[in-house]
């Protein structure tokens, strides 16, 4: 039996289907609102459902989070714990390990990445304060199953929701399935703020999201108006750019099919994936 070279994956000696880089996604024209930060945050918040107050525009990812501790009123005194994805939390595990809290990693699901409610429920000890969860590739986690399990904990949970603007679990937005989440605005997400920086972070509480708010201003911590003017203008092109994405994906899903040994990303019918990368 022969092997067509073109039925071969490069990995395996076959002939790659590209071997130069893609090309590099081009910046969005700034919008031209004249309070773009103040504008942002009341349309993100519209694009979630939620209140526009509960929204706020900060100068980065590291700012975002560490707000959402302060918020949550988190003790982050030695002893404490938060329970992370054992995939993909990298960044998110870096300014909670940098604020004082023990990392413990929780067991993923195999054909999501994501955070599961197995693993979770494990993971969780006497010392956790809280549970922060990453939408991996713009695949939303099940917020509401992973809500069920920190109930009776009474933990709050964080979400990196950087790579799922756009998706959604039970028709639930991501951002909005636990008490506080954090949106980075930086390649190669939906948002990327021009590579500008800055970061959305959004909370469930009103009163928390007030005190979040009080801070920002005070350290002057607001992100770039620059920044914020192109995340404007990204996001309202977010359902096209989406769209494009999923088609896209669909396209990939067809061609590799028959693939030996390729499988991919597993679906639910409540699962609205944002396709921040295609695994």
């Amino acid at each position: 039996m022969t092997t067509n070279a073109a039925d071969t994956l490069a990995i395996e000696g076959g002939t790659p289907v590209r071997s130069t880089p893609f090309p590099e996604r081009s910046i969005a024209e700034p919008a031209p609102d004249e309070q773009p930060i103040e504008t942002l945050e009341h349309e993100f918040a519209a694009y979630l459902g939620i209140d526009a107050a509960n929204a706020i525009a900060v100068a980065s990812y590291e700012v975002a989070v560490t707000l959402a501790l302060s918020a949550l009123a988190i003790d982050t005194s030695p002893g404490g714990e938060v329970v992370v994805p054992a995939l993909g939390a990298g960044r998110i595990a870096a300014v909670l390990r940098d604020a004082g809290l023990a990392l413990v990693p929780a067991e993923v699901e195999a054909d999501t990445a994501n955070l599961g409610t197995r693993g979770l429920a494990k993971s969780i000890g006497d010392r956790t304060r809280l549970v922060a969860g990453v939408h991996a590739f713009g695949h939303p986690f099940t917020g509401t199953d992973v809500a069920r399990v920190l109930e009776p904990h009474s933990l709050p949970l964080l979400e990196d929701a950087s790579a799922a603007v756009g998706a959604s679990y039970r028709f639930r937005p991501t951002g909005t399935l636990g008490s506080a989440a954090v949106f980075e605005f930086a390649p190669p997400h939906l948002i990327t703020g021009g590579g500008h920086g800055g970061a959305m972070l959004v909370l469930a509480d009103a009163a928390a999201a007030a005190a979040a708010r009080a801070q920002r201003d005070a350290a002057s911590d607001t992100i770039d108006q620059t920044a914020a003017s192109i995340a404007l203008a990204e996001l309202r092109g977010a359902a096209d750019e989406l769209s494009a994405r999923r088609q896209l994906a669909w396209e990939l899903t067809f061609d590799l099919r028959a693939r030996k040994g390729v499988s991919g990303m597993s679906h639910s019918r409540w699962v609205m994936h944002a396709y921040d990368g295609y695994v």
